[in-house]
């Protein structure tokens, strides 16, 4: 009898085991989880034209329904941490080159404002916008890209 006792005994603990082993392995997809969310999503600029033109342009600036981004006193200031930073942040990457890095939205169009140092507006476009995921394979919905938006100024 001993034996038969034991038998249902290692049986029921197979199977709690089991189940828990499964039960545990629900909380990922075999080794994948996406990480908390908290990314920006990306625009880039290409300011073109003469390289005279071109160096005219102190900032790029991109406006949707949701705000701006910084505005041209707010470049030149060094980041407070208590204060309220705009929704998006254009940074120069190269000669007539910026990147907007913004908030995890997708706005279907916005409008890129290319300011002089005075303040001045250069040129302007308000472009319909297409946004695509960073990585193609990303299962996790991660940052987006509309590409580049091209800039023309004249001379």
């Amino acid at each position: 009898m001993p034996r038969t006792a034991r038998a249902p005994r290692v049986l029921g603990l197979l199977a709690a085991t089991l189940l828990a082993s499964v039960s545990l392995s629900a909380c990922t997809t075999f080794g994948y989880a996406c990480n908390e969310p908290g990314y920006a999503n990306t625009l880039d600029v290409q300011v073109v034209g003469s390289e005279e033109a071109v160096a005219q342009v102190v900032l790029v600036r991109m406006c949707d329904e949701e705000g701006c981004s910084q505005t041209l006193e707010q470049s030149r200031l060094p980041a407070i941490p208590e204060s309220d930073l705009p929704e998006h942040m254009a940074t120069a990457t190269g000669p007539g080159r910026w990147t907007i890095a913004r908030g995890m939205t997708t706005p279907a169009q916005a409008t890129i404002t290319a300011l002089a140092a005075d303040g001045t507006t250069v040129t302007e476009v308000t472009p319909e916008l297409s946004w695509r995921p960073v990585d193609p394979f990303d299962r996790c919905e991660g940052p987006k890209t509309a590409g580049t938006v091209d800039l023309s100024v004249a001379d």
